[in-house]
């Protein structure tokens, strides 16, 4: 299966998972995506949007299944996330320990998502 992105899709115009492919000598330094909805090559240059061209048959099959979780999977994920939020809350009740001012400056979006839920976050160490 090939690396992929997330992006919107000019052809289909749906927001999809894009593909990369490996790109041929020849296309000098383009970008090459497949779009997983429509199966559209989509070639990017330095100015964008450089070409387009329907997969292979190859390039097709870089294609993965989509999963589809079951019911009871979904179930599952639903509560392994209530839990873990719960133990998040109870963590920053306690005070957030271990908490230190270094992991906050090394990770500021962590000190931005504490201070949003109510947290008392150390100064110092």
């Amino acid at each position: 299966m090939a690396p992929f992105t997330r992006g919107h899709c000019p052809v289909c115009s749906a927001t999809t998972w894009q593909h990369f492919l490996l790109v041929p000598e020849s296309a000098d330094g383009d970008l090459w995506v497949v779009c997983e909805i429509c199966a559209t090559v989509l070639i990017f240059g330095e100015d964008g949007l450089a070409g387009q061209r329907p997969a292979t048959d190859e390039e097709r099959a870089l294609i993965p299944e989509r999963y589809q979780p079951s019911e009871e999977e979904r179930v599952m994920w639903r509560e392994d996330l209530r839990e873990g939020r719960r133990a998040v809350e109870a963590w920053i009740q306690e005070g957030c320990p271990g908490l230190t001012s270094k992991m906050l400056s090394d990770m500021p979006s962590l000190a931005a998502a504490l201070t949003k839920m109510g947290a008392r976050l150390p100064q110092s160490d």
